[in-house]
């Protein structure tokens, strides 16, 4: 089987379509995608588009995801531990929401379970250490 490079995928994939397309697939891919264990129709599309090119097909969703596990604010490779599940209903405030989507998009230190369902205790996910440094700065920096 052939291992594809992934500064390759990525490069590719970027000058196929640009930092726009390219930083909205990468997002989406470690995001909603993982919830879903599959891509988006449109994204199948760019991927379909990047093999061609690189004469490759790799139709696995864990390989696809791992070509691209990164974090698209800081540029770091997202690492894999397992936090704990924390059940129940939470409300973020929309600063936090805001700060969280464009400083730290990954700090992932608790995975968010459904408030009616109670079983596992602890969930893996993926996670970027500068954004886990982020996270603490800004809330280093919120008033008392």
């Amino acid at each position: 089987m052939y291992k594809l490079d992934v500064q390759l995928a990525r490069d590719t994939m970027l000058a196929t379509f640009g930092p726009d397309r390219y930083m909205k697939f990468v997002v989406a891919l470690n995001g909603r995608c993982q919830q879903k264990r599959r891509m988006f129709f449109w994204q199948d599309e760019m991927w379909n588009q990047v093999q061609e090119q690189l004469g490759v097909r790799i139709n696995d969703f864990s390989t696809i995801t791992g070509l691209f596990r990164f974090c698209h604010v800081h540029n770091e490779e997202l690492r894999q531990e397992l936090v704990p599940i924390g059940y129940g209903t939470r409300q973020a405030t929309g600063n936090y929401i805001e700060a969280m989507e464009s400083k730290f998009p990954y700090a992932n230190e608790v995975y968010f379970g459904p408030s009616w369902h109670e079983k596992p205790k602890h969930c893996e996910v993926y996670f970027c250490d500068a954004c886990r440094a982020a996270k603490n700065l800004w809330q280093d920096q919120l008033p008392d």
